[in-house]
């Protein structure tokens, strides 16, 4: 039995397997909480996950997306997690522009639990250069899923995204905190962090 935190984790992990499968290697990158938390160890969930896009066409992600949240494959998949159903989103509402595209996704258990996440695309340019690595087998290993290469931004460039978003914030989140320490443990002293000027 998994957690609501849990289950939005597998539906992340199970999500970005079916996109690298898809998307062009060298044209998006992990970013954001579950970046750190795949990639970096923090034992903060998130419900929300966030890729960075760079030559793709609106319609071409939109595409790419909706064939992954409805393919029977993917769906059945997630049934052995107790995920009974993908709700999509509603593409009529959603935010999708040449800046941004949002996929708002509702996760529908078993037992009849509802939990809302987010898929979020982002086209204002990577931050650095996002290298390609796999999920640690620790972190894989309780849903006993297969590695799994995603290609993320290392510490540095996350630290500066992490600072980018505080900078702009009107009001501080603890979790900025929190990630900032987390980061600033795995970044070596003296690194310029990429990104942050912009």
């Amino acid at each position: 039995m998994y957690s609501q935190l849990q289950l939005r984790e597998i539906f992340h992990l199970e999500f970005l397997r079916n996109f690298v499968a898809d998307m062009p290697a060298g044209l998006w990158a992990l970013k954001g909480g579950v970046n750190l938390r795949l990639f970096f160890k923090s034992i903060r969930y998130s419900e929300d996950m966030g890729l960075d896009v760079d030559g793709l066409p609106v319609e071409s992600v939109k595409k790419r997306v909706m064939r992954i949240l409805l393919s029977p494959s993917f769906r059945e998949n997630l049934k052995t997690y107790g995920i009974a159903d993908i709700k999509p989103p509603d593409l009529l509402k959603a935010k999708q522009t040449g800046t941004t595209q949002r996929f708002k996704v509702h996760l529908v258990t078993a037992g009849g639990e509802d939990y809302f996440t987010k898929v979020e695309f982002s086209r204002r340019g990577f931050s650095g250069a996002p290298v390609a690595e796999a999920v640690p087998a620790a972190l894989l290993r309780p849903y006993g899923m297969a590695p799994l290469i995603i290609p993320h931004y290392p510490a540095a460039q996350a630290a500066a995204q992490k600072i980018a978003a505080v900078l702009s914030r009107s009001v501080l989140q603890a979790r900025d905190i929190f990630d900032l320490y987390l980061l600033s443990t795995q970044v070596r002293p003296g690194t310029a962090l990429a990104g942050l000027a912009r």
